[in-house]
């Protein structure tokens, strides 16, 4: 007859097996839990450099060229052609450049590079370049010339008819003066006619003309 175990130990053992199986529960509980909180596996990503096709690269267009219009002939035919800088010569034979600037005066016409300026006209001999004493000899000495080629008609006439001509010589290259200093001068060129008119009417005052 088989021994029968006492209570408690019966009790022990019970609670015993029913710890382990609490553990075992838990155990796969927590088992599962794992599972599912755990990353899922990522898969490899393709090669995207490998898997691109390689492309050639292709010349660079260049710009467009735009056709230029051809010139008008017609238009060219009736373009004036633009004069060289000379003119004629003044009656002294002297011209008057405008070159680099400056103003200058030669014996041939104007270059191509030179601006060709109208010259004064001649005025009893007058010129920048001589002094104001010799011009006036000269003068005096044309004028007496003058004079003594005319017919004598009266010994009291030919006093003021002399007086008569010297002012009216005096008041001419006075005009040709003024008419000179309005054109575009330099400075010394300004002064000498300025002297030479400054001169004139000084004679003129002092012969005394009339008007």
């Amino acid at each position: 007859m088989a021994r029968r175990r006492p209570a408690g130990e019966r009790h022990t053992l019970l609670s015993a097996l029913s710890l382990v199986g609490a553990l075992l529960i838990v155990g796969g509980g927590l088992l599962g839990l794992g599972r599912l909180l755990a990353p899922a596996p990522v898969a490899p990503r393709p090669d995207v450099r490998a898997a691109a096709p390689r492309t050639t690269p292709s010349p660079q267009a260049g710009p467009a060229l735009t056709p230029q219009p051809k010139p008008d002939a017609r238009r060219l035919e009736r373009l004036p052609e633009r004069p060289l800088a000379t003119t004629g010569p003044a009656p002294s034979g002297i011209y008057r450049c405008r070159e680099n600037g400056r103003t200058v005066y030669a014996d041939h016409p104007c270059g191509a590079q030179a601006e060709a300026l109208a010259v004064a006209p001649a005025s009893a001999g007058l010129s920048p370049d001589r002094s104001y004493a010799e011009q006036l000899a000269q003068v005096q000495a044309e004028r007496a010339r003058h004079a003594a080629n005319q017919p004598v008609r009266s010994a009291a006439a030919s006093p003021a008819r002399a007086h008569d001509a010297r002012c009216a010589a005096i008041d001419e290259t006075v005009r040709r003066i003024d008419a000179a200093t309005r054109q575009p001068l330099g400075i010394p060129e300004l002064e000498h006619f300025r002297a030479q008119r400054k001169a004139l009417m000084d004679e003129r005052f002092s012969i005394p003309c009339n008007g």
